[in-house]
């Protein structure tokens, strides 16, 4: 077992999460620059409820979509080529929802476009761990990098406290709509230079076995390999559950929170805080996760105090107190992503050695699919109608739910029973590993 410490972290490693981070957070930013601006875009650009439910679901939606062409893309051209097309055509996209004024079609056009682009980046998240860190480091840079999600989900409802009013004039709303527009896409042109021009594929050297025993099965048989592992399926289960009702609650914020009369300003405030204490435990479970609780553990504990947080966002809701609603915003925020980064992860152990980005993308397509359905539901078949209680009784239900699946899981990990095997170590020295 001595063997083990030839294996070591690059030096540029942490370097290359830092840029990954970046890309995350920016990319993540413009994902939620139109959900808190809806009921403007419906009464000063004429948009219909079905397309504000359409622009809302699309990163959702086209995940599902895109997420077997990300994964097959992720395994068989690396890293790097995936990034650069991620970044580039959210930077398109971007520049495209900056003529809004000139013609709406040209925004919504962009802004799927951005929606594309995101599988083939958040798919990297597991792969970019494994490929630079020792098994030690990974979970910890998992979780780190994931908070970039978070990070800039709440930066793109920083961007519209600053840039929206609560005014009714329609030539001043839509100046201030164009700015944000146009902050946005200058911002992330100007982050993501430096993460195109310094991001390297590969490290100089080996950070595990795992990094460099190769993956044997194609996509289909990947996907059926998934699809059969009863551990899989049930943190799958878990996951797809608590992501949906993050989605529906971040993306339907307006008509959620509708019945409370909060302003668009309010709303921001809202996601916001929600959104910055979900990056900033993520950053704590970082440290925790794995070095002195096991992945499991920290799952379900996550999924617990999601559940009673929850309680206490929704009784803060009822009482009317807005300082109250900001208070258990933070508190639900905190741990309402905290099981992110110890899933992805998890998910890698559990279907060792079937690649990262399959392991991820599977776990996140479903989560992304049922998403789409709670967000279409509560847009569509609600809309107006919308029985907040019902919305509230379900998610305390499922939240509950969620516990108990990752309860049944088998806690077997693959992956560190592969690295710990001696005999494999020695079967890898003396062998040409590039």
């Amino acid at each position: 077992m001595e063997e083990i410490k030839k294996f070591k972290e690059d030096s540029f490693a942490k370097t290359i999460a830092f840029l990954y981070f970046l890309a995350f957070l920016t990319s993540s930013a413009l994902s939620t620059t139109v959900s808190p601006i809806s009921e403007s875009l419906i009464k000063f650009y004429s948009f219909s409820n079905f397309t504000i439910f359409a622009l809302n679901s699309s990163y959702p939606l086209f995940f599902v979509l895109c997420n077997l062409i990300a994964n097959y893309t992720i395994d068989n051209y690396g890293i790097i080529k995936n990034l650069y097309f991620s970044i580039i055509l959210c930077m398109i996209g971007a520049w495209m929802r900056v003529f809004i004024n000139i013609h709406s079609n040209i925004f919504i056009l962009g802004h799927i476009i951005m929606a594309i682009a995101n599988p083939f980046l958040i798919n990297l998240i597991s792969k970019v761990s494994n490929q630079w860190f020792t098994s030690e480091e990974r979970l910890k840079m998992t979780s780190l990098m994931a908070s970039g999600y978070m990070f800039g989900l709440g930066t793109g409802f920083l961007l519209i406290s600053f840039f929206i009013s609560d005014t009714t004039d329609s030539t001043f709303k839509k100046t201030e709509i164009s700015n944000l527009m146009v902050l946005s896409a200058v911002l992330f042109t100007l982050t993501n230079l430096p993460v195109i021009y310094y991001f390297k594929d590969k490290p100089d050297g080996i950070p595990s076995i795992s990094a460099v025993s190769g993956r044997e099965e194609n996509m289909l048989n990947s996907v059926s390999i998934l699809f059969k592992n009863r551990d899989f399926m049930l943190l799958n289960t878990a996951f797809s559950i608590a992501l949906s009702n993050f989605i529906t609650i971040i993306l339907s914020i307006n008509l959620l929170l509708k019945p409370f009369n909060f302003t668009e300003a309010q709303l921001s405030y809202i996601g916001l805080i929600i959104n910055f204490s979900s990056g900033t435990s993520k950053c704590f479970i970082a440290f925790i996760a794995g070095k002195y609780i096991s992945m499991k553990r920290v799952i379900m504990a996550s999924l617990g105090l999601i559940t009673v947080s929850f309680l206490f966002f929704n009784y803060s809701l009822q009482s009317g107190f807005i300082f109250n609603v900001y208070l258990s915003s933070l508190i639900f925020g905190f741990f309402c992503q905290m099981y992110w980064g110890p899933a992805l992860e998890y998910a890698c152990e559990l279907v060792f050695p079937v690649s990262e980005s399959h392991a991820n993308g599977n776990l996140l397509i479903c989560g992304a699919g049922l998403g789409v359905v709670t967000n279409a539901i509560v847009s569509v078949i609600f809309s107006e109608n919308l029985n907040f209680s019902y919305f509230m009784m379900y998610l305390l239900v499922s939240y509950l739910a969620t516990i108990y699946f990752v309860y049944l899981i088998d806690d077997k990990l693959n992956r560190v029973d592969f690295e710990k095997n001696a005999n494999l170590i020695i079967e890898m020295e003396g062998k040409d590993i590039e």
